[in-house]
């Protein structure tokens, strides 16, 4: 129980769960450091180990019903005992347990016969929910891009560092920084959040293509900043990401075909 008595010490409450059910919700206490792991004495589970446990309790039980093995009569450290004592005999017994659903899921039945249910540790997904990928230019200069799903929704953060100052972006406003007269200009994006058609992207879809148009209909270039070229570059370096993460290694735009 030494997360328990850590956990206390800082806090000065007791954890109701045992080390390894309180570790589930402090991820600090189970993250890929092993020997932090071997400090606190806890053991990992993996899901395969967890499916070979449950049919072997499965095995277990229905030996049991029919009677081809002694079913024990010692007292487990489960509570269910307590609970159905409790129920049937008006007893009184605290504990914690999962309520049924009714009405508190209203999507329930979705959970149950669509893809929302199913294990994401035991499927055919396999998109990143979190990632870094780091770039360097052909002119050496340096870039990253750190996405994960395990965050506040907000819109994208960004920070351009150069040589005579810094921009940063949040969907909101734009910040530059000079690093001569330690000034901070902002910028209000005016971006468009009302949920319609033209708020995709912040309304930048819309006015990319109202650009696009524009630029088409009275024939002039200069509305348009980049073309397909840089369009497929762009595109070739996602991939050249997911060829990274799936290969483990370093990708050369060539290996793609861009330059």
């Amino acid at each position: 129980m030494k997360v328990a008595a850590e956990l206390f010490e800082c806090y000065g409450y007791l954890p109701y769960f045992g080390d390894r059910h309180t570790c589930e919700f402090l991820s600090g206490y189970i993250n890929h450091n092993h020997r932090a792991i071997r400090q606190y004495g806890l053991i990992r589970t993996s899901i395969a180990k967890r499916r070979q446990l449950r049919a072997a309790d499965l095995k277990q039980v229905l030996g049991w019903i029919a009677g081809r093995e002694e079913m024990p009569s010692q007292r487990s450290r489960e509570t269910a005992a307590d609970i159905i004592n409790a129920v049937t005999l008006g007893h009184e017994f605290v504990d914690v347990v999962n309520l049924p659903n009714q009405g508190q899921v209203s999507n329930l039945e979705a959970l149950k016969t669509g893809p929302y249910g199913r294990c994401v540790w035991a499927c055919d997904n396999d998109v990143a929910d979190h990632q870094v990928v780091n770039v360097e230019f052909a002119g050496g200069q340096t870039a990253s891009l750190t996405t994960t799903a395990f965050a506040q929704s907000r819109d994208r953060q960004a920070r351009v560092f150069g040589s005579k100052g810094e921009l940063r972006g949040d969907g909101s406003n734009i910040e530059v920084f000079d690093y001569l007269t330690e000034q901070t200009t902002v910028t209000q994006a005016g971006i468009v959040s009302d949920g319609s058609i033209l708020s995709g992207h912040g309304g930048g879809d819309y006015a990319l293509m109202d650009a696009f148009v524009a630029a088409l209909a009275e024939n002039d270039q200069s509305r348009i900043l980049s073309g397909p070229r840089e369009s497929l570059e762009t595109h070739l370096t996602v991939f050249a990401a997911e060829k990274a993460r799936h290969e483990n290694r370093v990708v050369e735009m060539t290996e793609m075909g861009g330059t």
